[in-house]
């Protein structure tokens, strides 16, 4: 449905390995699933403006302070513009987003960041810090089972409206100064055509399902520390592996990591103010 996009397009890339890739023009990482819509949506990554760099579910696969500078550097060369992507975070990681806030914003003050917690937001706003702030798409409250698609043309309709549409909920994000969020392309699609003030961002083709802090892969080398361990050391074995379930459904699902994804090649209609496609050619974890 996006071959006719007219509008802004963006790419998104978790890791510093796979924006060297991108830049260089090389065949990005990824299982012949995350890279089946590559070659058919190649113009996409010809024609993106922008880079959305960073993990959204895990504070462990946070970018450091070199990885940042150099993703920067990247983007500056080629004549794109930079956007980091924060996770959601912990106590234990405090101190390492504020570090990751601070060196973006003194390289590209006035440049957005994506978040999806609050506390990223409430110390943005509490420091002045010189970024624009958009909404991650784990923020927008959606019905994201695919058997919606099933249902009734009355369900239908309603599992594709989102929190947004609760007037109260976005003249809250208004008043903070926030007025771009991101959406999931969703099977039944998204209706936020009554929602005024706000751009919205569509990531396609891969849809958040779910995520939490522990992470089945630490326990991988160690299963004394059992199957979601919080103290674990992470190898970040992620880059490499994958659960998959045996099960096969209408949408392919996986696991990478903390978080849960599915694949929605095919998404419903898109219905409001969509300004920015953001293109994920691999899995964004």
């Amino acid at each position: 449905m996006f071959e006719n996009w007219d509008k802004e397009i963006c790419i998104a890339l978790p890791s510093l390995n796979d924006l060297r890739l991108f830049m260089e023009n090389k065949p990005l990482r990824g299982s012949p699933q995350e890279l089946r819509t590559l070659s058919e949506t190649r113009t996409f990554l010809q024609k993106a403006t922008r880079v959305y760099f960073g993990h959204e579910t895990c504070a462990r696969r946070l970018p450091q302070r070199n990885e940042i500078i150099e993703a920067f550097s990247l983007c500056l060369s080629s004549e794109k513009e930079m956007s980091l992507v924060l996770p959601y975070m912990g106590e234990r990681n405090v101190k390492s987003i504020i570090s990751a806030i601070e060196v973006f914003s003194s390289l590209n003050p006035g440049e957005e960041i994506i978040t999806s917690d609050f506390g990223i937001i409430n110390f943005i706003k509490e420091k002045n810090v010189p970024v624009k702030i958009i909404l991650g798409r784990l923020l927008g409250r959606l019905k994201r089972d695919p058997l919606f698609t099933l249902s009734s043309e009355k369900s239908h309709r309603e599992s594709s409206r989102s929190s947004f549409s609760v007037p109260s909920f976005a003249n809250f994000f208004l008043a903070l100064g926030i007025s771009r969020a991101g959406f999931d392309s969703l099977p039944q699609g998204i209706d936020v055509s009554d929602v005024s003030r706000f751009e919205f961002d569509a990531y396609w083709p891969w849809v958040y399902v779910t995520s939490g802090r522990g992470c089945q892969l630490l326990g991988a080398n160690d299963f004394t520390k059992g199957k979601y361990p919080f103290e674990a050391p992470c190898n970040k074995e992620c880059l490499i592996s994958v659960l998959e379930s045996e099960k096969k459904g209408n949408f392919y699902t996986i696991q990478k990591g903390n978080a849960v994804w599915m694949e929605i090649l095919h998404p419903g209609k898109l219905s409001g103010n969509f300004t920015r496609l953001i293109y994920e050619p691999v899995i964004p974890a």
